[in-house]
């Protein structure tokens, strides 16, 4: 909970209490009570923002308010003042229901990334003239694409931090269609702070930093691998996320364009051999796009005063999930700029078997949710991995699903109960898929020892499925 609203909280609690249970009431102690929580209630507003998970303490301090207003005009003797047993009963109802909501929907807290710099970041757009949009809107004629860049800095002073949702509401009303919530219910995620400071320099600590680009899945976005950013970025890395537009859950542009995930573009209801197909090609896009944003860097690279000759461009990572592990995959066979992979759940199920039978020939690692155990998918990755002899490994997260490889823990933290996520805790899962791709990306692009010793430490969450013999 955040302080103010924690505060409040509070104040309104001991206020019912008072009311309830003190049978000699003192005028001028409830006066103070009230109006330390309308105090605390002006500032969460102002300071924090107001949700509809308070609307109950909301309503019992509007209730105090008037009642307190009430006694003081009228005159009337209040050291015996009780509410009526039934408003009681419905006062009590509110608050415990504010807090039951407070807990199921929390604003969620982002870790503090652990390395030596602070992170600033940017965001930037481009516009792939060399390739006709195929997916959505035919307004569209060219690709078009959003990504952010995170990295190193060492001055932040004077800079603001990002929200985690950088486009707000459009962003919430995509990640709403993506779970199937109500748009009500996520309200929250648009008060969720990053550790991120807009705009401030890069640090000038390094003469260049090593680059990773992240990739998201089917009906993700950007901010859903924040937390792989921030890390990397702690530790040196300069990070790119990108929104794979019509793929992304939403992507908004600075004109207020705003594109909603292409749902023909990965239809289930054709048939198997189809579904592969457009599969096939969405894969295809998404690998065309990380190609495209490196070939952005370049021109960052040259031009950019923010990033002029700073990328160390000779050591590019990927990292992926889903779809975005497929077309990280595909990357990195088809483009020798790539040097390392990291995969989440890679869905390489679409990728043409003269592909996957080419292998990868620089240092990969993949994760596989046990969700996936099963998976049509494991045919195609074993076919890869045993045709790619730099292959750290595969292993598999005990209790863990699909949704886990990304930042969904944010949303509520009764997905588990409700089915939408595993039974892994969210708290040593998110420290298990930051060390491992801090320590796959510090060695594979810092030229450190590549033995991944921080699988061992997480040797009772994983178990190693093949490769890396």
């Amino acid at each position: 909970m955040r302080l103010f609203e924690c505060l409040l909280l509070l104040s309104v609690t001991m206020s019912l209490i008072y009311s309830l249970f003190v049978k000699k009431k003192s005028l001028l102690v409830n006066d103070v009570l009230v109006f330390f929580s309308f105090i605390f209630f002006i500032v969460h507003a102002l300071a924090e923002g107001t949700r509809w998970q308070l609307a109950g303490v909301y309503i019992l301090l509007a209730v105090f308010i008037l009642c307190l207003r009430y006694h003081h005009l009228n005159k009337k003797n209040f050291e015996s003042f009780t509410f009526p047993k039934y408003a009681n009963i419905i006062l009590c109802v509110l608050l415990i229901l504010s807090m039951i909501l407070l807990v199921i929907f929390p604003v969620y807290v982002m870790k503090k990334p652990d390395g030596m710099y602070q992170t600033g970041t940017r965001i930037y757009e481009a516009t792939d003239e060399n390739r006709i949009e195929i997916y959505g809107n035919e307004k569209d004629q060219f690709r078009k694409l959003k990504f952010q860049v995170w990295y190193p800095a060492d001055h932040v002073e004077n800079f603001q931090k990002t929200p985690w949702l950088y486009e707000g509401v459009e962003v919430a009303k995509g990640i709403s269609k993506m779970l199937g919530f109500p748009l009500f219910t996520l309200n929250q995620t648009k008060y969720i702070t990053t550790h991120s400071y807009l705009n401030a320099p890069l640090s000038q600590s390094e003469p260049d930093y090593p680059v990773v680009v992240i990739s998201h899945g089917w009906n993700g976005f950007r901010s859903l691998h924040t937390d792989f950013a921030e890390t990397l970025a702690s530790h040196g890395f300069v990070v790119v996320s990108i929104d794979h537009t019509y793929g992304a859950a939403v992507t908004v542009f600075e004109d207020g364009t705003v594109r909603y995930n292409y749902g023909k573009a990965l239809d289930g209801s054709l048939s198997p051999e189809s579904f592969i197909a457009s599969a096939n090609i969405l894969v295809d896009t998404y690998s065309k796009d990380i190609l495209f944003v490196i070939d952005q860097l370049e021109l960052l690279n040259q031009n950019d005063d923010a990033f002029k000759n700073s990328l160390d461009l000779t050591n590019i990572g990927l990292a992926g999930h889903s779809t975005g592990g497929g077309a990280a995959v595909l990357s990195a066979i088809r483009d020798d700029r790539i040097k390392s992979v990291f995969g989440l759940d890679s869905w390489v199920e679409p990728i043409n078997l003269k592909e996957i039978e080419s292998g990868l020939d620089v240092p990969s690692f993949f994760l596989r949710s046990e969700q996936w155990e099963n998976s049509k998918n494991n045919e195609n990755l074993f076919n890869l991995i045993d045709h790619s002899p730099m292959v750290l490994g595969l292993y598999q997260v005990t209790g863990t699903y699909h949704v886990d490889f990304s930042m969904s823990y944010v949303f509520s933290p009764i997905s588990k109960l409700i089915g939408k996520s595993g039974s892994l805790k969210s708290k040593i899962s998110i420290q298990l898929q930051n060390d491992l791709i801090l320590d796959f990306f510090t060695q594979t692009l810092m030229n450190h020892d590549m033995n991944m010793t921080k699988t061992a430490k997480y040797g009772e969450y994983i178990i190693k499925i093949r490769g890396g013999e």
